[in-house]
């Protein structure tokens, strides 16, 4: 089984919560193996959140394989810190910028407490 057939196969194990609110990320980009020491606030859109990773939606645009270090800020929920891989980008030409999505690689279990804390109230 290829590696693009087992990403997806991953991708449906996760529970998709759908969240339309908006966050600030700030991204650091990783150029072989080096982390950039500059970083800069990306404004976007979160779309889509678990555990496992998230869907935004930017003016910018992300390639695959292309690793950032978010912070994902979440209303009512202390800052969450998190490594993420760029899965997929794509242009949403109506929109005039880009969904991505991304799978965290390094998250703490402190960060997973808080995105599903956060999650629960979006049920209510």
């Amino acid at each position: 089984m290829s590696d693009e057939n087992n990403e997806k196969r991953e991708r449906r194990r996760a529970i998709r919560h759908q969240c339309k609110v908006y966050v600030g990320m700030v991204i650091q980009f990783c150029i072989a193996g080096d982390w950039s020491e500059d970083s800069r606030e990306v404004k976007g859109r979160l779309l889509d959140l678990n555990a496992g990773g998230a869907k935004f939606f930017t003016r910018e645009c992300f390639e695959r394989g292309q690793q950032l270090r978010l912070r994902i800020l979440m209303p009512g929920q202390p800052e969450v810190p998190a490594e993420a891989l760029v899965c997929w980008s794509k242009r949403i030409q109506d929109k005039g910028g880009f969904a991505t999505g991304v799978k965290f690689h390094k998250l703490s279990s402190e960060g997973a407490r808080a995105i599903d804390a956060f999650l629960a109230t979006l049920g209510e």
